[in-house]
């Protein structure tokens, strides 16, 4: 008892000597707790936000992604079959690249929704108006708040689908519309990390995400089924009872759909082999009609020989008309060459004769003159011989 009081005493005495140093111990520790104190809250704090805040939003359970396709008949089979499903919003969700108004190639996520129904209670995932406004036309989308490092994209600012995407021709198939305008931007509770979502396509990462109305694609089958459960919201989001209720319900529709996979695997199948059936109708009848171009463009050459043929004849004829006209020809130039050489062997015969002639006219002019001397003399002659008598 006596060791007890002196042991009391000598604390006593110690804190009295080192007041000052007590007291930064005791602010100290009164400071790590409080510290302490506020980290262990706020963890139960941010959660109960968030989890608020997803209720608020309907975020999703369960999200159904397929490569076959999901349609009307997947809806159905869940609902009838899975009891704990409160809705099921289908989508279409497709990565795809980008060119953007200022020249920048971007990987986008594109989602094909019913965006007026956006009010509704029943959307999951609830998109929040932040600015601009919501779509009125089928070419105009919403775009997604940047997180991140994600691309900046404006109001106003145009959309194409990139010809970088492989396959562009087939990547323009899913699409009845490949450019849009963007009108407004939107908070998605689904993306809340700064990190990249990431992607299949280009670079790996999605650099855009937007939202527009279902019209977008040419798709005949869905991509997402998005669900809510109807005791999702009873729960904790980070709860582990949540989580535990949440795996139930997806082992549960892994179960009851391996009949129905079987079933949309033999309805896939059927589609295609109807696909090919109609290819080969379709094939069929282009070869019918390619035939019938053939066997008509056949009879045109057949009648084009027989044309080109008949005016072959046609022109033989003809040369043989000219080599028979060319004989008569050259018979009647031979026949002129002829006359030609008579008339002037003629010719020349009249020359000969005219100078005879003109060789008798002047002897006959001789004589003339001959028988004019002869007839002067005689007259002379006579007039002495009538002197004379």
């Amino acid at each position: 008892m006596v060791m007890g009081k002196n042991y009391l005493k000598v604390i006593y005495r110690e804190i009295k000597n080192s007041l000052g140093r007590f007291l930064a111990i005791i602010a100290i520790v009164a400071l790590g707790v409080g510290f302490l104190v506020g980290l262990l809250s706020t963890t139960p704090d941010l959660r109960a936000s968030v989890d608020t805040y997803y209720k608020e939003k309907n975020m999703l359970d369960i999200l159904i992604k397929s490569t076959t396709g999901l349609n009307e008949n997947d809806k159905s089979f869940l609902e009838e079959n899975i009891e704990e499903i409160e809705t099921i919003m289908p989508a279409y969700v497709t990565d795809v690249i980008l060119d953007t108004s200022s020249n920048e190639t971007i990987v986008t996520r594109i989602y094909g929704l019913n965006i007026e129904d956006l009010e509704e209670d029943e959307f999951i995932n609830k998109l929040t108006l932040i600015e601009g406004e919501l779509p009125k036309n089928d070419n105009e989308v919403l775009i997604q708040k940047p997180i991140g490092n994600m691309s900046n994209i404006q109001i106003g600012d145009v959309l194409k689908i990139s010809e970088e995407n492989s396959n562009y021709e087939d990547t323009l198939k899913n699409y009845k519309i490949n450019e849009y305008k963007v009108v407004g931007v939107v908070e998605n509770p689904f993306y809340y990390s700064i990190d990249k979502e990431p992607s299949q396509v280009g670079s790996g990462k999605l650099s855009a995400i937007v939202y527009g109305f279902e019209e977008i694609f040419d798709l005949d089958v869905y991509t997402d089924f998005l669900i809510t459960l109807d005791k999702g919201k009873e729960f904790d989001t980070f709860s582990s009872e949540y989580k535990s209720y949440v795996e139930n319900i997806v082992d549960k529709i892994e179960e009851v759909s391996k009949e129905r996979t079987k079933e949309r695997d033999l309805e896939v199948k059927a589609l295609a082999l109807d696909k090919i059936k109609e290819g080969e109708d379709e094939l069929s009848r282009e070869e019918a009609k390619v035939n019938k171009e053939l066997s008509d463009a056949k009879s045109e050459i057949d009648k084009g020989y027989l044309e080109l043929e008949n005016g072959r004849l046609e022109i033989n004829k003809g040369y043989e008309e000219i080599n028979a006209a060319e004989n008569e020809l050259n018979e009647a130039l031979k026949e002129i060459e002829i006359n030609k050489s008579n008339l002037d062997k003629g010719y020349q015969e009249i020359l000969d004769r005219e100078k005879s002639l003109q060789a008798s006219k002047e002897e006959i002019e001789k004589g003339k003159s001959v028988l004019d001397a002869s007839k002067t003399e005689l007259e002379k002659n006579e007039e002495e011989y009538n002197k004379i008598v």
